[in-house]
């Protein structure tokens, strides 16, 4: 079941098909799936035939202009949520509200009409809409964006739509039909908070109910790494005090055994404990001290405080100099713990290779080509894959970048 209890934030993504003949049916969905959303989003409203914007007790409304029959997004918003702003773009080829709740999360509501078969100008709309908010860490796009993202289904449109927002660090909540066999109606998230995503089989209209709860609080308790402490001075301590008499006093090797290494195993647990290690304070590699990882913080301070005053030029020279000076201890430090690796491996010749395969990165797992000549296989098929593989590089290392840059942060 999707969460909606105060910690988490959860929106309602509808196509409506005329707010004045399905309104009564949205209040309906409302109550039974029994979830107090904090935002309703909904698309293809109808605004030129119904100009009026209907009430939901304890929110408030916001809706779009409208150019078509069809046109316009109105979205309500929970009275009771703080620090909401929303504001409409100047836009073509949709309808679009951007909301933002503090300073951590904005959320995309859009209406993109069937109409326009061609989405390259909504493409680049999103491009510089996502660019304007790439200072939120959370951003939701959701609405009936009639570009079907259904896997097995996408075309060349599709998949540069995709690509765009990976590029962004936004990925599709899920992919599950939504109108017949396509999935027009999206959830697409950049989210470092737990996040859970619904499809309502709804009779509202032809369109399903997308649902979504994301968590209001930092997933920073997610990072941390377990270590494990020893107190060795109470070790030290119980291990003295223990009373190894009643071995003696046994002719059974196995509970004499039994007896001599109980009371050191439940002392050593009596004195160990997991502590948490935070990111901020986890070496990203082996040989990163803690104190690299304060020098490493404090260049790029300074490189931040550089960008806001780029006519300082003694702030400028600061930050080069300490840049240059943390870049030699991070190599004399890499080269050192290298050394220490290949000195650790002695004559032994598998721990030699597995230092050699770390020190150059041969280690990587690399994809092979040898399926793609295999003579059973159809041109079309090997063609497909190709392309396939080529068309995940830019998702996959934003995907990459998605879970790297928190940690250089």
């Amino acid at each position: 079941m999707l969460p909606t209890t105060s910690s988490y934030i959860s929106i309602l993504s509808q196509n409506i098909r005329s707010i004045g003949a399905n309104f009564s049916g949205l209040l309906t969905l409302m109550e039974r799936i029994e979830a107090s959303c904090d935002i309703v989003v909904l698309s293809e409203c109808w605004l030129s035939r119904y100009p009026t914007t209907p009430v939901i007790n304890g929110y408030d409304s916001y809706k779009t202009r409208y150019y078509n029959q069809n046109d316009g997004v109105i979205v309500y918003v929970k009275k009771s949520l703080t620090k909401v702003k929303v504001n409409e773009p100047d836009v073509l080829d949709c309808n679009c509200l951007i909301i933002t709740v503090g300073s951590d999360l904005a959320i995309i509501a859009l209406y993109r009409p069937y109409a326009f078969s061609d989405p390259s100008n909504f493409i680049q709309l999103m491009d510089r809409t996502l660019s304007d908010l790439k200072s939120y860490r959370n951003i939701v796009l959701v609405g009936d964006i009639n570009i079907d993202i259904a896997s097995g289904c996408r075309t060349s449109h599709s998949l540069d739509y995709l690509d765009l927002l990976s590029h962004h660090g936004l990925f599709p909540g899920h992919v599950i039909p939504t109108h017949g066999h396509t999935c027009y109606d999206h959830m697409n998230l950049k989210t470092t908070m737990l996040a859970k995503v619904l499809v309502l089989e709804t009779t509202l209209t032809d369109h399903f109910a997308v649902l979504l709860a994301i968590s209001r609080n930092s997933s920073k308790n997610k990072n941390l790494s377990l270590v494990t402490k020893t107190d060795e001075e109470q070790l030290q301590t119980d291990l003295t005090n223990i009373d190894f008499g009643p071995i003696y006093n046994t002719d059974d090797p196995n509970l004499a055994t039994s007896l001599f290494i109980d009371p050191i195993i439940s002392a050593i647990k009596n004195n160990t404990k997991l502590i948490s290690l935070s990111r901020r304070r986890r070496p990203l590699k082996a040989w990163i001290t803690p104190g690299l990882l304060r020098c490493m913080r404090h260049r790029d301070r300074l490189y931040k405080l550089s960008k806001k005053e780029p006519s300082n030029e003694v702030l400028l020279i600061s930050y080069k100099r300490y840049r240059n000076f943390c870049t030699n201890i991070l190599r004399q430090a890499k080269q050192s713990y290298e050394r220490a690796e290949f000195s650790k491996a002695g004559k032994n010749s598998k721990q030699l290779w597995n230092v050699i395969q770390s020190v150059t990165n041969l280690a990587k797992s690399k994809s092979s080509a040898n399926d793609l000549l295999d003579p059973n296989r159809s041109h079309s098929q090997t063609i497909n894959e190709v392309n396939s593989y080529f068309i995940r590089i830019g998702r996959q290392l934003a995907v990459t970048m998605f879970t790297l840059v928190p940690l250089l942060i």
